[in-house]
């Protein structure tokens, strides 16, 4: 019995551990950010920058927000749920509306997701803000 007791005490304790693990490294936010100005080509005349995100949530879900800025234009943004993605073993498939079944892969610090055959974007951390540290009153 005391080892009945033992084990469910053990248990008990090692369930809130479990919870506070570590995410998995692709949770978070990724971005590119564009500067037009130093791309020469035709459609990309008049516009000054974009930011593309893609979220990759805990739950397997993927998100994405897109802004563009104009020459005398502010912010153009939208967002959308994109897909879903899945980590198997030590690597990773997203599957995104509109571009199917593909690849995402770690290299350093960066993280590439396979969009066609051979156009892989390579996206940055955005890192988290802290509340209690980031917003400030003054």
């Amino acid at each position: 019995m005391k080892k009945l007791i033992t084990i469910i005490l053990i248990m008990a304790l090692a369930l809130p551990a479990l919870a506070l693990a570590e995410p998995d490294p692709i949770v978070g936010a990724w971005y590119m950010l564009i500067d037009y100005s130093r791309y020469p080509f035709p459609e990309m005349q008049g516009k000054n920058y974009m930011i593309y995100v893609l979220i990759f949530e805990e739950s397997g879900i993927i998100s994405g927000i897109s802004g563009e800025s104009a020459q005398g234009d502010g912010l153009t943004a939208s967002g959308s749920t994109l897909g879903a993605w899945v980590k198997n073993g030590d690597s990773y498939t997203v599957s995104m509306i509109g571009i199917g079944n593909n690849k995402a892969e770690f290299h350093g610090d960066r993280l590439h997701v396979q969009m066609l055959d051979n156009i892989w974007y390579s996206l940055q951390r955005m890192d988290f803000s802290d509340y209690y540290t980031d917003v400030i009153v003054k």
